[in-house]
């Protein structure tokens, strides 16, 4: 610094300190005329000239007279120089202690300056701090308001897309339902074109029958016997429920085995107008007939006759592959034992087959029982 080098002292002070105090000047003398001054020249030079040899001599002395005086005016300014030194040390502290004190106003000054900018940057770092902690906070809360929208959304997703499902899989049962409904739907139209044989058969059947009736009345009221197109074969070995020949009845019992289903229809329906049980024996065996209007017309008649020697085989008979079979098997078994059982003839295979179980279990646990009863 500038300043600071000029409160020291410079070389220059310390040399003329060191050099000795100049001596004051002689007076001058009068001038004299150029001949007054001449002749003292002259003499001097003949002096000098006189005493050349001799002052040669003396050179040795001259030199230690010079040294002497030196080392004399040395001691002569050896105070003062020592004097000049102290001063300058005095000098040098107060430029120190100055220099010090400058140092000290210039830190002051600068930590004043800096203490507002100082005070600012720990606002503006406080503040920014704020600002971060306060936008972490936002940012965590919509992270989190974000995870609970996605974890709803997911949830509500999974809970449409099990709602989807469900609905996909009633409609695809309803489908199934309905596909297997218009298939009973025309198995039973099949069905009902059978039974509309069946009873166009049987009201053909009645007709004769009932010509027949007028025809034995007839001959009843003219005193003679029914016109019964010759008498029936004897079988000695049938034998009705009261222990009497069958005769009435046995007549249709080759019809059983006859290769003609009408006849073997026929023959069925006339053993059950007879109202014996003991012909229960053999309408059973025609629950395996191979038409299925016989099939039908045997558990009506057995169901009809309420021939409890039936009940297995018409439990047998609920599955049999013609629902008409099964309802007539079903509606004899419930006439005969007096069970339910839930048996839906046109139910699911599957339901069927549980309530199947249920017959065949009751049977199996209390057959005999019921028998003997």
């Amino acid at each position: 610094m500038g300043g600071e080098a000029s409160l020291g002292p410079s070389e220059s002070d310390v040399a003329d300190s060191m050099r000795p105090a100049p001596r004051p000047a002689a007076a001058p003398t009068p001038s004299a005329s150029p001949t007054e001054a001449a002749a003292p020249d002259q003499a001097a030079q003949r002096e000098h000239a006189a005493h050349a040899g001799p002052a040669r001599s003396s050179g040795g002395r001259g030199a230690l007279l010079i040294a002497l005086g030196a080392v004399a005016a040395i001691g002569f300014g050896a105070p003062l120089l020592l004097d000049r030194i102290e001063t300058l040390e005095r000098r040098l502290d107060e430029s120190a202690r100055e220099l010090e004190a400058v140092r000290r106003q210039g830190r002051a000054e600068r930590a004043a300056e800096l203490a507002p900018l100082r005070s600012t940057v720990e606002d503006s770092g406080k503040r920014l701090g704020e600002a971060l902690a306060a936008a972490r906070a936002d940012v965590d809360s919509r992270l989190r308001e974000l995870e609970d929208a996605l974890a709803g959304s997911e949830a509500e997703s999974i809970a449409r897309g099990d709602r989807m499902r469900a609905t996909i899989d009633a409609s695809s049962r309803a489908v199934d339902d309905l596909r297997e409904g218009l298939a009973r739907a025309k198995s039973r139209e099949a069905e009902l074109a059978e039974l509309k044989q069946v009873l166009t058969f049987h009201g053909d059947l009645l007709v004769e029958l009932e010509e027949r009736l007028r025809s034995a009345t007839v001959a009843v009221a003219s005193g003679g016997g029914p016109d019964t197109g010759g008498s029936a074969p004897t079988r000695p070995d049938l034998v009705g429920s009261n222990g009497g020949p069958m005769a009435a009845w046995g007549q249709h019992l080759d019809d059983l085995q006859s290769p003609d289903p009408g006849l073997r229809l026929d023959a069925v329906f006339a053993l059950g107008q007879t109202k014996d049980v003991a012909v229960a024996a053999h309408v059973v065996p025609m629950l395996s007939d191979e038409d299925v209007f016989v099939r039908m017309v045997s558990a009506q008649v057995l169901g009809g006759l309420r021939a409890k020697v039936a009940a297995p085989a018409l439990i047998a008979a609920l599955d049999d592959d013609r629902s008409a079979v099964r309802e007539a098997a079903v509606v004899a078994l419930r006439s005969i034992t007096g069970q339910k059982f839930n048996f839906d003839p046109v139910g699911k295979v599957q339901e069927r087959a549980r309530a199947l179980e249920s017959w065949r279990s009751w049977w199996k646990r209390s057959g005999s029982e019921f028998l003997a009863s």
